[in-house]
């Protein structure tokens, strides 16, 4: 079972016991499928012996203190898949993270194509843990024992999966490749504390719709944030997309009318006013005409080219140093090698995001290919 720290001289204690540790395990839960704005809910933490602990961030306003271990250069923070987690505990608590390593990441450096956690303990260290209880809502209190048991599980044997890993990168000799990509995932942005603005005109079948019918969508777009926001519900929960262009097609101006339409979920018909509100003001806004997308640019076709002898490239020294190729050479960098058209070592470690790692691996084949092209 694992021990819960909610409250700050226990928080105090455990910091000062983990300032002893070299490394240490961390994951972290959040609620973003039950909440309008999404929080932080558990941290986990676990280290080479000793039950895990759960520290409670609802329970305590002020985590600096793990926040002070994170920025301690001393200390391993050990993640498995670490991006989200490392920008909601940025977001919610300014963590800074000074030495972080990923397992996930690790694992990818490896060859591996099933990197999720599970996988990872059960091929290192034939450990079988269960993840059901993803979709959980991690802000209720208290957590059920299954619940608390998966949290607890998913750091129990984080730090002997990562020395596992560790020693697998040195005879591989990709030791510092890895470290490099986990200095990239330390510096990963904070989360918005908003959720990403809904946009109307992203709705499935707004194709159907009349500039009046969109001027009525947007107007029930605008009533669905207002009521998600009061009532601290996800949009999906207080109503979908598909609902809402329903609405704004059938066009109904009083309650009788919604409750009797065909296709519209039962949670709007038991408080059908907002929306006929929202209905009566798009009826009365300025109808909405949906400006054509600005015409594509036409690719220059040396760029276009260049993409291509890129991604036929990939696969085969993908092959040849047994990593991914995605992972490898994500399209995102292929496009900016087109772009740039490196031509010494140099100018390709300053294609944004290519690493020193992909320097070493790919360096010389890659600026060759490069040479014979545009």
């Amino acid at each position: 079972m694992a021990t819960w720290i909610n409250d700050p001289a226990h928080l105090a204690t455990l910091v000062a016991e983990l300032r002893r540790e070299s490394v240490v395990a961390v994951d972290t839960e959040s609620d973003s499928l039950h909440h309008y704005r999404e929080k932080v809910c558990l941290i986990q933490v676990g280290r080479r012996t000793g039950t895990p602990v759960l520290v409670d961030p609802l329970a305590l306003r002020d985590l600096s203190p793990l926040a002070g271990l994170a920025a301690d250069r001393s200390v391993e923070l050990v993640f498995h898949g670490a991006d989200y987690d490392v920008a909601c505990l940025k977001r919610d608590f300014g963590f800074v993270f000074a030495n972080l390593f990923d397992t996930m990441i690790a694992s990818r450096f490896l060859g591996e194509t099933d990197f999720g956690l599970a996988a990872c303990l059960r091929r290192e260290l034939d450990v079988h843990v269960s993840k059901d209880e993803r979709l959980a809502d991690w802000s209720v209190r208290p957590l059920d024992p299954e619940r608390e048991a998966y949290a607890a599980a998913d750091v129990a044997w984080l730090v002997a999966l990562r020395d596992r890993l560790v020693e697998r990168l040195r005879e591989a000799g990709r030791e510092a490749w890895a470290r490099e990509e986990c200095v990239a995932v330390a510096a990963v942005p904070q989360a918005s504390a908003e959720p990403e603005p809904a946009d109307f005109r992203r709705a499935p079948g707004i194709r159907d719709l009349d500039p009046r019918g969109l001027a009525i969508l947007k107007a029930l777009f605008d009533t669905r944030e207002g009521i998600s926001r009061a009532t601290d519900r996800p949009r999906y929960k207080v109503a979908g997309d598909r609902d809402l262009v329903v609405l704004a097609e059938g066009r109904p101006v009083d309650d009788e009318a919604l409750v009797g339409m065909p296709g519209v979920p039962r949670n709007l018909k038991r408080r059908p006013g907002p929306w006929v509100d929202a209905v009566r003001r798009g009826l009365d806004a300025p109808p909405v005409v949906l400006e054509p997308p600005p015409p594509r640019k036409r690719a220059d076709p040396s760029v276009a080219d260049c993409i291509g002898r890129l991604r036929s490239w990939r696969p085969e020294v993908a092959a040849r140093l047994g990593l991914d190729p995605g992972f490898l050479l994500p399209q995102r960098l292929i496009v900016a090698l087109a772009v740039d058209h490196p031509t010494d070592r140099e100018s390709l470690a300053l294609v944004e995001g290519f690493r020193a790692w992909r320097v070493e691996a790919l360096g010389d084949d890659l600026l060759r290919l490069l040479s014979h092209l545009h």
